[in-house]
């Protein structure tokens, strides 16, 4: 956290003194759903995946200096499976039941049977040294164990970025080094055949604004991982180390070696009808997995640049009783980034207080992709600053006045002495 830039107090009454505290950096706040998502973390150096019992992740995070905490996912990666006989679901059923920003309930009919954990603690690593976590969720007819582990690849693998339909050589990035594998066992315990059984994965990247079904292939380590849903995207954060604005080019691919039988790119909800908080999106991939109905199409760019996802379907034929199949599949980050701000530099300049109401009127003078929120608290010593209260009021701005912004605080309940924090946020 960088130093305080700028600290004023000034009395406005007989009873009532102010400070007004600038912070040049706190880091960009992140809009999260009403509820809180929750897993454990599977890490690599660079960057860690948060999964939960049921095979499912709402974010993945940046672990590099200076971006710590940064969201790679923070959208979902999910699966689903299909099947004839037992108790002969109408459609696709997730694994996850409940899903986060945006919070919807699925149709998952599967529970837990061991929680996410260390999957053999007697021999807990794997040959390149990271933590092996397992977890079991089970429904009437199947059983799922679900292994989850980072692989060191030395060299990054090779993330398709052209449609499989356009033909050619193709086009393609190499992925950061390191490699997170999700395999599933799926057991038959319904005591009859399952006929028809599907698997799907599903990826959306929140920030990602393109998505690409690639199935060339193009050689290099895991090679044979040649089935690719690769989402790519832009996004601006802070760089904590320095105070910089950065603007990260974020590819986010998931691999799968199996010939899928089906894929589709497109949607996960759409503005303005979704808001990506509340409610199952409205349009999407999502929907066709539910519908087993994949498209086909392999090239998604919307007009709005965001809310991308894909999904790839698998044939695992039938299911003896008590016989088992596996399916595994990987997902892989390719980032860089380069300055594009030299940070945040706010000055408070006029006080006034009135109609029951602290005006704060600032300048920001560098001009990035920022905006405010204010922070209240009674207690200067109170920290971490984001733990101050936010003050639920809209910063202003006069549009003839670029960099000109103020804050209306209501003096709302009255107190003897508040202290008042303005924090950039990456817009």
């Amino acid at each position: 956290m960088k130093t305080l830039t700028q600290t004023i107090a000034k009395s406005f009454s007989s009873r009532a003194a102010f400070a007004v505290l600038i912070l040049s950096l706190l880091g960009p706040t992140t809009a999260r759903a009403q509820l809180v998502s929750s897993g454990l973390a599977v890490q690599n150096p660079d960057w860690e995946i948060l999964i939960t019992d049921f095979g499912y992740a709402d974010l993945a995070l940046d672990r590099r200096a200076g971006f710590l905490g940064r969201e790679f996912l923070s959208g979902e990666w999910a699966a689903a499976v299909f099947y004839s006989g037992g108790s002969n679901p109408t459609g696709p059923v997730w694994f996850q039941p409940q899903w986060f920003f945006p919070d919807w309930v699925s149709n998952s009919d599967f529970l837990v049977e061991k929680k996410v954990g260390i999957a053999d603690p007697f021999n807990p690593k794997n040959a390149d040294g990271f933590l092996v976590f397992q977890s079991v969720i089970a429904n009437k007819d199947l059983r799922v164990t679900m292994t989850y582990e980072m692989l060191d690849s030395k060299t990054g693998i090779e993330q398709g970025t052209a449609p499989a339909s356009t033909g050619g050589p193709g086009a393609k990035l190499t992925s950061n080094r390191y490699v997170y594998r999700q395999t599933y066992k799926i057991e038959n315990i319904s005591g009859a055949p399952l006929a028809n059984l599907k698997f799907y994965q599903f990826l959306h990247g929140l920030q990602t604004a393109t998505s690409v079904y690639d199935n060339r292939d193009y050689g290099g380590t895991m090679g044979e991982y040649r089935y690719d849903n690769t989402q790519q995207g832009d996004v601006y954060s802070f760089d904590t180390r320095s105070g910089e604005i950065v603007q990260h080019s974020d590819t986010l691919c998931f691999h799968a070696k199996m010939t899928p039988s089906a894929w589709e790119v497109g949607y996960y909800g759409k503005r303005p009808t979704d808001d990506h908080v509340i409610g199952k999106p409205s349009v999407g991939v999502h929907l066709s997995v539910e519908r087993d109905d994949l498209s086909g199409l392999d090239l998604f760019d919307p007009p709005e640049d965001r809310w991308v996802s894909g999904a790839q379907r698998f044939e695992l034929g039938t299911l003896a009783p008590g016989a088992m199949t596996t399916i595994d599949v990987l997902l892989t980050i390719q980032t860089s980034f380069v300055v594009k701000f030299a940070g945040v530099n706010i000055r408070a300049h006029k006080f006034e207080f009135k109609d029951k109401k602290f005006i704060i009127h600032f300048r920001e003078t560098i001009g990035g992709p920022v905006g405010f929120i204010l922070r209240t608290s009674a207690d200067l010593q109170k920290t971490p600053f984001s733990s101050w209260e936010q003050v639920p009021v809209p910063y202003n701005f006069d549009p003839r006045k670029p960099g000109e912004f103020w804050f209306e605080a209501p003096d709302d309940p009255p107190a003897p002495r508040k202290f008042f924090l303005i924090q950039p946020v990456l817009n």
